[in-house]
């Protein structure tokens, strides 16, 4: 999908209108807080905007850019431990670069849990194909 133009607010990928996230970020149990604004995509993962792109967001590399980094409230963990889900970690907000079975098209995205909302499909944005964790193809 990526284009020559890209629009604030919409994946360079697939060209759905993204979430737009407050200045921080939650990983395992802390809050970092950023001096720029978020984008998250569902089926892409999180970005940051760039002069005129997006760029996918890489926090184990930008954690020095947090201007503060506090616990997370305690009654945002307790919903976390009633509801079961789990809490983001930096494996998730890591970009790995992927290939899909069927078109050979490449594109960069967050594997882990900021992958898609149904949790074992991943979209390819060039042919659209619905693809199952298992069946990508992951590069070094």
């Amino acid at each position: 999908m990526s284009t020559l133009y890209e629009a604030e607010g919409r994946c360079p990928l697939c060209d759905k209108a993204m979430q737009d996230y407050a200045r921080n970020l939650m990983c395992d149990g802390k809050r970092y807080n950023f001096p720029f604004r978020f984008y998250y995509c569902e089926r892409h993962g999180i970005y940051v905007w760039r002069g005129r792109r997006h760029e996918l967001f890489d926090l184990s590399r930008r954690m020095n850019q947090a201007t503060n980094v506090e616990p997370e409230y305690p009654e945002v963990l307790k919903r976390f431990v009633e509801s079961g889900a789990r809490m983001l970690t930096l494996l998730d907000y890591k970009p790995v670069k992927m290939k899909c079975p069927y078109c050979k098209g490449k594109w960069k995205q967050h594997f882990g849990y900021l992958t898609s909302s149904v949790k074992d499909i991943i979209y390819c944005p060039w042919c659209s194909a619905e693809i199952q964790k298992d069946m990508i193809l992951i590069e070094s």
